[in-house]
């Protein structure tokens, strides 16, 4: 894929849009045969700063505030600001989130190796000049590498809502 990066750790590649109005990730594409050990820690994205509107919906209790890899870690996905984008805990890790999700891509992989994994997630902004998610698509396909038979496809969009307990954080 033009502008993708080589990516060792899975096996495959990582593409990533070039990052829009005022740095937003734009979304991602990961193609990997097997999963990554390794964590790779999400840098901060601007629209968190201290007197973003980010940091004041989550004032009372900064610590269910994170930063969202587009592409999974374990998929190789890197925590460039290219990458990432501003969610609640909750949209991130849990019941619903983007991180259960993750796991059954993850678990398309055969340990054998053959098998091959594209999964893609794309930010929904409300506008041109938004700068954190109302949510994320995310969607996978798996195929076998031997024949290219699919072999499974998921899809879901996890809303920037955080448990459906806050605001949604999207502006």
């Amino acid at each position: 894929m033009p502008g993708s990066q080589s990516n060792a750790q899975n096996g495959g590649w990582a593409y990533y849009e070039p990052t829009g109005y005022d740095g937003r990730s734009e979304g991602s594409v990961v193609c990997a045969t097997k999963t990554n050990s390794k964590h790779n820690r999400a840098k901060i994205p601007r629209s968190m700063a201290p007197d973003s509107p980010a940091q004041q919906l989550a004032a009372l209790n900064r610590s269910r505030l994170n930063s969202c890899h587009l592409a999974p870690s374990v998929l190789g996905g890197s925590g460039a600001l290219d990458n990432v984008a501003p969610c609640w805990r909750s949209t991130n890790v849990g019941s619903g989130s983007m991180r259960q999700f993750e796991t059954q891509a993850q678990g398309q992989l055969k340990p054998a190796g053959n098998s091959a994994l594209i999964y893609v997630a794309m930010p929904r902004y409300a506008t041109a000049t938004s700068t954190i998610p109302l949510g994320f698509w995310l969607s996978y396909l798996s195929q076998s590498q031997a024949t290219g038979a699919p072999l499974g496809v998921g899809s879901v969009y996890v809303p920037n809502t955080g448990d459906n307990q806050y605001p949604n954080l999207g502006n």
